[in-house]
C-alpha cells in the first residue's frame, strides 16, 4: 500500500518467508525473555512500547497488534486478541491486584502521553465477536467510545493452502487430535477422563510444553486412568504433525473460553470434524452439534464424529474452513487501513 514502516517488536524477527529488509526495527528482546510468572509486568511494559510508538512524531499511522494491555487503547487500528485487562478481573486474587494497578497506572499514563482527544478516531478489531464483547465491556470512557470505530476481522489462516495439500485417497484412522502448547488454561486434562470412555479410538495430543508442572500432571493423569490409547507429542515437525491431522478423523479443542482458535480451522482445513467446548470464539467457527460442555457430552460427540466420518462431510468442514483463509484478512484489513487513512486526509 505504499506505508514505510517501523516495527516495534518484543522479539528478534526471524528470517523465513517475510522480507524483513524494509522495515526499520525495534525490539526489546529482555520482555520476550520474561515467562509466564512475569506476565503482568511483561504487559505493562508492552503498554510503554505503545506509548512510545504512538508519540513518535514521524508516524502518520500507528497499527497496535499487541492487543490491548490496558484499557488506552493505544494507537490509531488496534488488532486485539483478546484484553488482558479483562483476563485478569476474572482470575485469582493476585491477578486481579495486577489487573486493578495496570489499569490505574495505563489510564495516569494515558491522560499525560498519548494524542489529544481532538485527534483521529482509534479502529478497533477484534478476533472475533466473544473478544468484542470483552472489548466494550473494559472500556470505561464515554469519550472513547464515541471516537472509536469497532470491527470484527478473524485470523488468517492458510487455509486454503492446508486444503490443497490434504489428499482425498488418504487412509483416515480413528483418531482424534489436539493441537496446543500445553499449559493449564488449555485444560488438557479433560482429554484422559474423555479418552477413557472411548478405548479403540486414539488421542494424539500435539504441542510445545509451555508449562513444566502442567506436563508432568497431564502426564500422570494419562498413566492413572490408564488411558493407553493417548499419544503426548512435544517435539512433531510441521511434516509430521500434519501427517497426523491429514489421516485423523476428529479435531477435538478442549480449552474454554477460547479467544478464536486459529487451530480449529487448521484441524477443520485438514479434513476434520471440530470437537470443541461450548464457549468463547469457538462458537463462531462450528456449530451447535459439535459442541459440548461436559466430559461425557464430548466423549459421545467424538464418538459419533470417527463413527460418522465420511468423505463428504469432510468437504464440508474443509469448505467452510477457506472463510478464513488469509487473503480474506489481508482483504478487510486493508479496507479497514483505506478508511483510517481517508480519514487522516
Amino acid at each position: 500500500m505504499g506505508f514505510k514502516v517501523s516495527l516495534y517488536t518484543v522479539e528478534k524477527l526471524r528470517n523465513g518467508r517475510t522480507n524483513w529488509q524494509n522495515l526499520a526495527r525495534h525490539h526489546l528482546p529482555f520482555l520476550g525473555r520474561l515467562d509466564m510468572r512475569f506476565l503482568p509486568a511483561k504487559t505493562f511494559f508492552l503498554s510503554a512500547v505503545e506509548f512510545l510508538a504512538d508519540l513518535n512524531s514521524k508516524n502518520s499511522l500507528v497499527i497496535n497488534t499487541v492487543g490491548m494491555p490496558s484499557t488506552s487503547l493505544s494507537g490509531d487500528l488496534i488488532y486485539v486478541h483478546f484484553p488482558n485487562h479483562y483476563n485478569w478481573a476474572r482470575q485469582n486474587t493476585r491477578r486481579k491486584a495486577y489487573s486493578y494497578g495496570n489499569a490505574v497506572i495505563c489510564r495516569v499514563l494515558s491522560k499525560l502521553l498519548i494524542r489529544s482527544r481532538a485527534d483521529l478516531p482509534r479502529f478497533v478489531v477484534a478476533n472475533s465477536f466473544y473478544t468484542l464483547n470483552a472489548i466494550k465491556s473494559v472500556i470505561d470512557s464515554s469519550e472513547m467510545r464515541r471516537r472509536t470505530f469497532f470491527h470484527v476481522v478473524y485470523p488468517p489462516v492458510e487455509s486454503k493452502k492446508i486444503v490443497g495439500s490434504v489428499s482425498p485417497l488418504a487412509k483416515r484412522n480413528d483418531v482424534a487430535v489436539t493441537v496446543s502448547r500445553i499449559s493449564p488454561e488449555k485444560d488438557l486434562v479433560l482429554i484422559p477422563q474423555i479418552a477413557k470412555q472411548l478405548p479403540l479410538v486414539t488421542f494424539a495430543i500435539i504441542g510445545r510444553v509451555q508449562d513444566y508442572s502442567y506436563y508432568r500432571i497431564l502426564r500422570r493423569l494419562i498413566q492413572e486412568s490408564h488411558a493407553e490409547n493417548v499419544r503426548l507429542y512435544t517435539d512433531l515437525d510441521d511434516a509430521s504433525k500434519f501427517d497426523i491431522l491429514t489421516t485423523s478423523k476428529v479435531y477435538l479443542h478442549t480449552t474454554p473460553g477460547e479467544h478464536f482458535g486459529i487451530s480449529i480451522v487448521e484441524g477443520m482445513a485438514s479434513g476434520l470434524i471440530p470437537i470443541v467446548h461450548d464457549s468463547g470464539g469457538q462458537r463462531e467457527i462450528v456449530p451447535q452439534e459439535n459442541r459440548y460442555k461436559t466430559a461425557e457430552e464430548a466423549a459421545e460427540k467424538v464418538r459419533i464424529a470417527v463413527s460418522g466420518w465420511t468423505r463428504e462431510i469432510s468437504d464440508v468442514y474443509m469448505k467452510s474452513a477457506l472463510k478464513f483463509d488469509l487473503q480474506e484478512f489481508q482483504g478487510k484489513m486493508a479496507a479497514i487501513i483505506e478508511s483510517l487513512v481517508a480519514c487522516a486526509n
